[in-house]
């Protein structure tokens, strides 16, 4: 699986639910949707670096 596939995994569901609030024209949901999808990824990303740093910290 690539890094990419793990995003997607991640962000399908809540783009989903963005693309549903901005066609009914619910702002406010589609701002907060955003912000947990921004979250989201952060959170993923975040845990993929520190994972990428233990391999290197635990070869060394």
């Amino acid at each position: 699986m690539t890094r990419w596939d793990v995003v997607r995994m991640y962000a399908d569901p809540l783009l989903k639910q963005l693309e549903q609030a901005l066609l009914k024209k619910h702002a406010l949901a589609a701002v907060v949707l955003a912000y947990d999808l921004h979250q989201e990824l952060m959170n993923r990303l975040q845990e993929e670096m520190k994972e990428e740093l233990e391999k290197v910290i635990g070869h060394e």
